[in-house]
């Protein structure tokens, strides 16, 4: 039986159409990602296994148990608690499409006698609509973080308002670990690159915030280790006086796993929940009822989950150390987010002053992601691009288009002049223009707009003009949107430059590719869950599955270097883009190509651009050419585009996919057949 899937009306902008009445709620749900914490069976394992830790003991002294299950989602642990035992549950839900859809499942499950959906939030609910206290509260409130979605008082106000005293709580308390590292690849998501110029705002300590990546699948050699991990935070959810919101601890360690001094500038960082209040192991992520995000680095267990994940944390100013070096961890936390800080160890006397959580004061980290930071790092490495930019530019009038790039700059050292459009939103013009100034360059200048451009062209009708970029451009979502963008801005200034100028332009041409890839976990963030530990949980997959088509591109962006996945086919050019106006048009209808897959359990379509440069090629994509069954290696610095194929397609072995492509409303639109 044929299946075909179409693109709907979705632009560049992200403005997708429905025929949903309330499509704010839609787009919630269709980020949401619940089905991917559902397929997490470790997860639901283990809190199966705390409820019923605490169930059984409770009922083998003959209480009548009550669970306040806090954050229900589609109900899943509340349906755990009926099972094992408790007599009533309240399940609380905030957002209504999910608590409609959970009432739904336990209904259908069997268990609306037992269970009693409030919409509300656990820090808002009217006290009176839970009629008694609770035995036990179980929450999933959790986030890479930890604390992030208001953990700390959701646990903290569920004990005073809504539990009986000695209220036993899944999870029963939780530890934050951190590795101290030195890392220059992971410093190259946050500092400028210096490879041919000196870097501007090398004194900003940057933002404290969270970078959470799948640490499990980055190369171990990006970083140095300096110490055992060490325990950050320690959280005990049962005891509401014990949860504070606002803490700083200093934690000392000694450099051991270094023989040679290391830049301290990075710190991994995980945590552990200990689900039924047994305890844990001395190692991270071990005990007898433990969920851990420990990366397979540093933890014998490692589960993927998406929805919570490792992540990197930035000191605000690297600690030279040395082996046998005694060092100050400051950790802080408040309500929601956690910072950290270090030094040498002090005189034990000395009263340690906290710092605050660091401020950016560049901009730039504010407002360009962590990849466009990389990306940029990539570039300036690589020999061959910024050799092949100074001979494009070399003795001519060059504009260079783009931001978040420092294209304009390597021109620089060979043109008579450079003009650098950038149409960001300031930020980059501000870094062009401070990468100028230290390091003495005089042939730049800088506009924001096509008409800006033209005047500020010499009035020298010797001079040939050169437009040159990546592109890439730091406000663009899909991989081709950058080439899409460049395009519009090259028929703005052949407007407006070549009435008076000939233009030349590179690049001229990008190639749309894609490769049938597998998976190994990426796919779950898109699939049906269908029945999970023995429920029914299909009102969920037919809301969910419903709404992603209604809000979600057919084709969505990730950063597919944190994904372990394989080609089971070759790499196929799916159409021509011709970015050069004046050469025709974009891209002619691609009508019914096939991509073949050559191995089993293909579960989706991988898509990226490549853009031909004066016969240099730039790739957001892959890295290196795959035979069918290797690994893919995808480039950190960018994010490509995932069709996932339909679960049931997939199990029933998909052997070619069907692709047509055209372009309409300014963006690509995508339909699959199979």
């Amino acid at each position: 039986m044929e299946w075909k899937a179409v693109q709907e009306k979705e632009s560049a902008a992200g403005d997708a159409e429905s025929d949903f009445d309330d499509e704010d709620m839609m787009i919630q749900l269709a980020r949401s990602n619940f089905g991917d914490m559902i397929y997490d069976y470790d997860r639901n394992n283990r809190f199966s296994e705390g409820l019923k830790h605490h169930i059984e003991k409770m009922k083998a002294q003959g209480r009548d148990i009550h669970v306040i299950d806090i954050g229900t989602g589609t109900s899943l642990l509340s349906l755990m608690a009926a099972r094992h035992g408790a007599d009533r549950i309240t399940a609380l839900e905030v957002f209504d499409p999910m608590a409609a859809v959970a009432e739904k499942i336990i209904a259908k499950n069997g268990y609306s006698d037992r269970i009693k959906v409030i919409h509300s939030r656990s820090t808002e609910v009217d006290r009176r609509l839970v009629n008694r206290s609770g035995d036990i509260i179980v929450a999933e409130v959790f986030d890479t973080e930890l604390i992030g979605e208001g953990a700390l008082s959701s646990f903290k106000k569920g004990l005073q308002t809504l539990a009986k005293e000695g209220c036993r709580v899944v999870p029963a308390t939780a530890r934050v670990w951190v590795a101290p590292v030195s890392s220059k690849a992971f410093q190259k998501f946050r500092r400028m690159p210096s490879g041919h110029f000196v870097a501007p705002f090398a004194d900003c300590p940057g933002v404290s915030a969270v970078f959470d990546i799948q640490l499990s699948e980055v190369d171990p050699t990006w970083w140095t280790v300096l110490a055992d991990p060490v325990v950050a935070f320690e959280f005990n959810f049962e005891d509401a006086d014990a949860i504070i919101y606002d803490e700083t601890f200093f934690r000392s360690f000694q450099v051991t796993k270094t023989s040679t001094p290391q830049d301290f500038d990075t710190l991994l960082f995980w945590w552990d929940l200990d689900m039924s209040g047994q305890g844990y192991g001395k190692l991270p992520g071990t005990g007898p009822c433990v969920i851990s995000t420990v990366p397979r680095q540093f933890g014998r267990h490692a589960p993927w989950r998406d929805h919570w994940m490792p992540a990197v944390y930035y000191l605000p100013e690297a600690v030279t150390v040395s082996p046998g070096d005694m060092i100050d961890l400051q950790c802080s936390h408040d309500e929601y987010s956690v910072w950290f800080a270090a030094s040498k160890a002090s005189d034990p006397d000395e009263k340690k002053l906290p710092q605050p959580a660091a401020i950016c004061s560049c901009q730039l980290h504010v407002i360009l992601s962590r990849y466009d930071f990389y990306r940029m790092h990539s570039l300036d490495e690589n020999a061959g691009f910024v050799e092949m930019i100074q001979k494009l530019a070399k003795d001519k009038l060059i504009i260079a288009v783009g931001d978040a790039s420092l294209v304009s700059l390597y021109a620089s050292k060979t043109a008579k002049s450079v003009i650098a459009l950038d149409t960001g939103n300031g930020a980059s013009a501000r870094m062009l223009k401070a990468y100028a100034e230290y390091n003495s360059i005089e042939n730049l200048t800088i506009v924001s707009s096509a008409n800006d451009a033209a005047s500020a062209i010499s009035a020298d009708k010797q001079l040939e003009i050169t437009v040159i970029a990546e592109p890439y451009f730091s406000t663009v979502i899909m991989p081709w949107h950058a080439v899409l963008r460049y395009r519009v801005l090259l028929q703005q200034l052949i407007g407006c430059v070549e009435t008076a100028l000939p233009i030349s332009i590179a690049p001229k041409m990008a190639k749309l590719r894609c490769i049938p890839v597998e998976f190994d976990h990426l796919w779950k963030i898109a699939a049906p869950v269908g029945t999970v530990d023995g429920f029914d949980l299909s009102h969920f997959d037919e809301l969910c599955q419903a709404a992603r088509k209604a809000s979600d591109p057919i084709v969505e962006q990730h950063s597919l270097f944190e994904y372990a996945g394989t080609a089971t086919g070759s790499i196929v050019d799916v159409a021509d883009l011709i970015l050069d106006p004046r050469d025709g048009p974009l891209i002619t209808h691609v009508k019914g190509l096939t991509v073949s897959a050559s191995l089993p359990d293909t579960n989706a379509l991988a898509f990226w651009i490549e853009v031909d440069l004066a016969g240099f090629t730039v790739s957001n994509g892959l890295q290196r050419i795959p035979m069918p069954g290797d690994v893919l290696d995808w480039h950190p610095g960018y994010r490509q585009g995932v069709y996932f194929i339909p679960l049931d397609k997939v199990k029933a072995g998909v052997e070619k996919v069907e692709v047509s492509v055209n372009f309409e409303k300014d963006d690509l639109n995508f339909s699959f057949e199979l």
